[in-house]
C-alpha cells in the first residue's frame, strides 16, 4: 500500500467513527481529507456522499455520486444511495431510474425493492408498489420495513384489515419500532378494537413523544367510541403543541358541533379559514356547521365561498340547493339541483334531493322518477328505496311501497323509522300480525326513538281495539318526550272512558 493510501485510510475510520458517533461536519473534513490523497476511492466517495446527505447538503452528495457512477455505473451502494437521495427530495421519476438500473442488475436487492414501492406509491403506482414489496418480502420474509410498507399500502387504500394483518407482521419482527405501533393503533381503531388501538397508540407516543400522530389517531379512536369530550380534549392538546395542525382544529371543531358546541365550533373554522382562505372544503365545511346551528344566512355565505372556488364541485351544489329547499326557496332549489345534474347527471343524491323537492311540492311522478334514478346510481344506498316507499305509500300502492320498506330493511336492518313505514302498509292491507311484528322490532332496534310507542298506541286503539295496551304505550310515548295530538286525543279519550266507568251508571 503506497503513503498516500494508507494515509487516505486513517482518515476514512476516523471519519467512520466520528460519522458513528453523528459528528457529521468533522466526518466529512476527514473523509475529504482522506480523498484529497486517494481522490479515486470509491468507498472514500461513497462515505463522503452519505455525510453531505445526513448534513442536508444534497447538491454536493449527487454531484458526488454522479462522478463515481460515471467511472462504476453499476457500484450498487452508490444507485442505492442516489435512488434514496431522489426519493427523499421529491424526484420520484428520476429516483426510479436509478433503482430500475440497479434491479436489473440484482433482481434480489430488497432495500432497492422497498424504495422502488416508494417511489412508485409516491407516483400513485400503488399495484406497481405492492408488487415489489410482494417480492422483497418472498425475498426476505423477516424484512419488517416492507411489512411496514405494505401496511401503509393498504391502509391508504381502506383496507384495512389487510393493513392490520401486514402491521401484526411487522409487530412480530420490531415490536419497539414507532411506525409500526402507529399503524397498528390506527388499523385496530378502524377495526373498531378500540382498547387494543389505544394501547399502541400510546405505545408509539412513548417512542416518539415529540410526535403528535399518536396523539391525533388516539383522538379520533376516541371520537368513534363515541367518547367525545375525550377526544376534545385530546385535539385541544394536538393543537397546544402545534397550533398551526389544521386536521386537529377541523376534526375539534366537528367534535364540538356534534356536542352542540356550535359557537366554538364556528370560531375554531373560521381560525382555519383565515390561514387557508383559499381551501373549498374549508368553507364547505363551515357551512355545515352554520346549518346545524340553524344559520342559514351564514351557511349560505360559506356555501358560495366554497363555490367560488370550487365551482363545478357537486358536493358544494348539493350543499347549496338543500340549504335554499331548507329556506323554503323551492325554485332556487330546483335551480340550483339541476345545474348540479347537468355537470354530474351521475351524482345519486342530486336525484335523491330533487326527488324529495317535488315530493314536498306535491309532484309524485316526478318525484319517483328521480328516486328511481338515485337507486340504480347507488343501490346499496337505503335513502332513494325508503323515499319511494313514502311517495308510492302516498299515491296509495302500498304494495310496491311495502317492497321499498322491505329494501331498505335488507340495507339496514337497524332502520326504526323503515320498520314503522313498513307496518304502516301492512296495517292498510290489514296484515295486522306482520304490522305487530315490524312495530316491536322497530322498539327493540332503538328503545329510545318515541315513534315507534306512538304508531304501537294507535295500532292497538284503532285495529286490535286494546285500550289497556294503547295507553301503556302512549304514555311511554309521552314519558319519552314524544308529541301527538292523535295519541294525545286517544289517551284523553280513554282516560274519560275510564272516568265514566268510575261514576257508575247510576252517578249524576
Amino acid at each position: 500500500m503506497s503513503p498516500d493510501a494508507s494515509g487516505s485510510q486513517r482518515h476514512f475510520v476516523e471519519g467512520d467513527r466520528l460519522f458513528e458517533a453523528k459528528a457529521f461536519e468533522e466526518a466529512a473534513r476527514r473523509y475529504e481529507d482522506g480523498l484529497r490523497l486517494d481522490p479515486e476511492n470509491v468507498a472514500g466517495q461513497l462515505r463522503l456522499a452519505r455525510v453531505y446527505h445526513a448534513v442536508g447538503l444534497i447538491g454536493r452528495a449527487l454531484g458526488l455520486l454522479a462522478e463515481l457512477l460515471d467511472r462504476h455505473p453499476t457500484h450498487e451502494a452508490a444507485l442505492l444511495l442516489q435512488g434514496t437521495i431522489l426519493l427523499e427530495y421529491d424526484h420520484a421519476p428520476e429516483a426510479l431510474v436509478a433503482l430500475d438500473k440497479l434491479l436489473e442488475m440484482n433482481p434480489k436487492n430488497v432495500e432497492a425493492l422497498c424504495l422502488s414501492a416508494s417511489a412508485k406509491t409516491s407516483l400513485g403506482h400503488t399495484d406497481g408498489a405492492r408488487q415489489q414489496l410482494s417480492r422483497a418480502v418472498e425475498i426476505d420474509p423477516r424484512h419488517h420495513g416492507a411489512y411496514v410498507q405494505l401496511a401503509e399500502l393498504a391502509g391508504a387504500a381502506g383496507d384495512f384489515e389487510a393493513a392490520h394483518d401486514w402491521a401484526v407482521r411487522a409487530f412480530d419482527l420490531k415490536a419497539d419500532d414507532y411506525r409500526t405501533r402507529l399503524l397498528l393503533g390506527r388499523a385496530k381503531g378502524e377495526l373498531r378494537q378500540y382498547e387494543e388501538a389505544a394501547f399502541h397508540l400510546r405505545a408509539a407516543a412513548r417512542l416518539a413523544p415529540e410526535s403528535v400522530a399518536p396523539v391525533f389517531e388516539l383522538a379520533h379512536v376516541r371520537e368513534r367510541e363515541g367518547d367525545l369530550n375525550a377526544a376534545v380534549q385530546l385535539y385541544r392538546e394536538i393543537l397546544r403543541r402545534d397550533p398551526a395542525h389544521t386536521d386537529a382544529r377541523v376534526d375539534l371543531a366537528e367534535c364540538l358541533a356534534d356536542l352542540g358546541e356550535f359557537d366554538e365550533a364556528v370560531e375554531q373554522y373560521e381560525r382555519v379559514i383565515q390561514e387557508h382562505p383559499a381551501d373549498a372544503e374549508l368553507h364547505a365545511g363551515l357551512a355545515q356547521i352554520c346549518y346545524l346551528r340553524g344559520d342559514l344566512s351564514e351557511s349560505l355565505k360559506s356555501c358560495r365561498c366554497a363555490l367560488t372556488l370550487s365551482p363545478d364541485n357537486p358536493d358544494y351544489l348539493y350543499d347549496l340547493a338543500n340549504l335554499y329547499q331548507r329556506m323554503g326557496k323551492t325554485v332556487e332549489a330546483e335551480r340550483e339541483y339541476r345545474r348540479l345534474l347537468k355537470i354530474a347527471p351521475d351524482y345519486a343524491p342530486g336525484h335523491n334531493g330533487l326527488g324529495m323537492l317535488y315530493h314536498q311540492e306535491g309532484r309524485l311522478d316526478e318525484a319517483a322518477q328521480q328516486y328511481a334514478r338515485a337507486a340504480t346510481l347507488e343501490p346499496a344506498s337505503d335513502w332513494p328505496h325508503f323515499n319511494m316507499g313514502l311517495v308510492l305509500q302516498e299515491a296509495g300502492d302500498v304494495i310496491k311501497a311495502e317492497q321499498c320498506f322491505r329494501r331498505v330493511i335488507e340495507l339496514d336492518g337497524d332502520d326504526a323509522e323503515a320498520r314503522c313505514c313498513l307496518a304502516g302498509t301492512l296495517r292498510e292491507q290489514s296484515r295486522y300480525d306482520e304490522a305487530l311484528e315490524q312495530f316491536e322490532k322497530a322498539v327493540e332496534v332503538d328503545p329510545e326513538d318515541a315513534r315507534p310507542y306512538a304508531e304501537l298506541c294507535l295500532f292497538y286503539h284503532e285495529c286490535l281495539l286494546d285500550s289497556e295496551r294503547a295507553e301503556f304505550f302512549g304514555r311511554k310515548f309521552l314519558l319519552l318526550g314524544g308529541r301527538d295530538p292523535d295519541v294525545e286525543a286517544v289517551l284523553e279519550m280513554l282516560q274519560t272512558g275510564y272516568d265514566r266507568e268510575a261514576e257508575g251508571p247510576f252517578d249524576d
